[in-house]
């Protein structure tokens, strides 16, 4: 990767990773003339190529021990004990949306424009 455009790292919160210093958040990933944007909301469609980084990336973090989630506008992922789930993001269906509880839709719209990694403890 050329470069990451990353829109949050620490911020005040007693609920949320960020808040101890353990969230990131991207909003882009560059490599060469390629950029893939986190974002399925705003952006339009990605490019096939872009998809593919973008697969490259998400894999990456998920695969990497020192993550224990990775959520993004298409797909959230949890390895935390107590709280794990694998499943597509499916915020642009809306709600109500099946089994999907009102917490749970919120919690995939608001990663519905960006990454979040959550670094392990």
């Amino acid at each position: 990767m050329d470069s990451i455009q990353v829109s949050s790292l620490w911020r005040n919160s007693a609920t949320s990773p960020h808040g101890s210093g353990r969230g990131i958040d991207i909003v882009a990933v560059t490599r060469g003339n390629l950029t893939v944007r986190f974002n399925n909301s705003t952006v339009g469609p990605q490019s096939q190529a872009a998809m593919a980084l973008r697969n490259e990336v998400y894999n990456s973090m998920v695969n990497d021990q020192r993550v224990s989630q990775a959520l993004d506008p298409w797909w959230v992922k949890s390895k935390i004990p107590g709280n794990t789930y694998n499943q597509p993001n499916v915020w642009q269906q809306g709600y109500p949306n099946g089994n999907l509880s009102k917490k749970r839709y919120n919690f995939m719209y608001k990663h519905r424009h960006h990454l979040h990694l959550t670094i392990r403890r």
